[in-house]
């Protein structure tokens, strides 16, 4: 199992008796959460409007998250809420660079434009600016709020770009070291 399974693994352990069932059953919408409408789409044409206001890129986020990496969903709804908000951006970053790939359908060179512009994105949230995508938005109040470091984001950002180029894991430990890069 990935890394990301064992820890919601423990988190479902630790969870209250009473939700046990309910995050393991194979029913999401039975949670007990407040239930959010479904975006139609979630594109770089619907992010300015969300990106004036600062409720509207967290709930982004989260809906990006959900859509997209659902374990990744579940698991942040169990996370500390002074913590949630920056998970939520960090696991929706992560998305965002994962879609990169499928998007780009074989043609590395848009998909590496696209790596580059988060990659000047990331520049610019450590220089103290503010971009106006939600994710990029979202991930810059993370930083501020946990004093996170950028090291992560670049590996991260690394990793994505192999991934755009067919670089295939020939061994166990280069395998390990994708998975850290972009897993853990």
């Amino acid at each position: 199992l990935p890394r990301s399974s064992f820890v919601c693994l423990r988190a479902v352990a630790a969870a209250p008796t009473a939700l046990r069932p309910l995050l393991l059953s194979s029913q999401p919408q039975s949670l007990p959460i407040r239930p959010q409408p479904r975006a139609r789409h979630l594109s770089s044409t619907s992010t300015s409007a969300i990106a004036a206001d600062p409720t509207k890129y967290g709930e982004y986020c989260v809906e990006l998250v959900k859509q997209h990496d659902f374990d990744a969903y579940l698991c942040g709804l169990l996370v500390p809420t002074p913590s949630r908000r920056a998970f939520f951006a960090l696991r929706a970053f992560n998305v965002e660079t994962a879609l990169i790939k499928d998007v780009a359908r074989g043609n590395s060179l848009p998909g590496q434009m696209r790596m580059q512009w988060w990659r000047e994105v990331i520049g610019a949230i450590y220089q103290g600016k503010s971009p106006a995508h939600p994710v990029a938005r979202a991930l810059a109040e993370a930083v501020q709020a946990h004093n996170l470091t950028r090291r992560w984001l670049d590996r991260l950002l690394e990793a994505r770009l192999q991934d755009l180029d067919n670089i295939q894991p020939t061994t166990m430990a280069e395998l390990e070291d994708y998975a850290e890069h972009t897993a853990s």
